[in-house]
């Protein structure tokens, strides 16, 4: 698996409830946007969808390369997310384009909702997840 960084927009951003578990001992973090949207769950958590229209902002997490495969693992877990079976997994990982704020894009990971959307998810159309802005 190549050393890619992740593209995270929720939870496992800086400052939500999984960041420091799932994602604190990368070795940098900036932030970056995609194509694409976001709604928020009803489960409490917010879903991607590549296909639709507007920007999403959120954060690029890198980690040393000997320890890629493991965070990758330690994410496809927290996403219920398994390469080897797709049709079962609640997210999945894909490459994506962020761009950083300084302009330069960066092939990335990025974990996409691969459940139907319910009627009942909440639009986010700035694109801007955050746990406090949905308790």
């Amino acid at each position: 698996m190549i050393a890619r960084p992740v593209f995270v927009y929720g939870t496992l951003l800086r400052g939500e409830s999984n960041h420091a578990h799932y994602v604190g001992d990368a070795t940098s973090t900036e932030e970056a946007t995609v194509r694409g949207a976001i709604v928020h769950l009803p489960e409490g958590y917010p879903a991607y969808r590549p296909e639709a229209e507007g920007i999403v902002h959120g954060e690029l997490v890198a980690f040393a390369p000997d320890r890629a495969a493991d965070a990758v693992a330690r994410l496809d877990a927290l996403e219920d997310c398994d390469p080897d079976a797709p049709d079962a997994s609640l997210y999945h990982r894909t490459r994506c384009a962020a761009t950083t704020t300084a302009g330069s894009v960066v092939d990335a990971w990025i974990y996409v909702y691969a459940a139907p959307i319910p009627s009942d998810a909440i639009a986010i159309p700035s694109g801007r997840w955050r746990a406090a802005d949905y308790r």
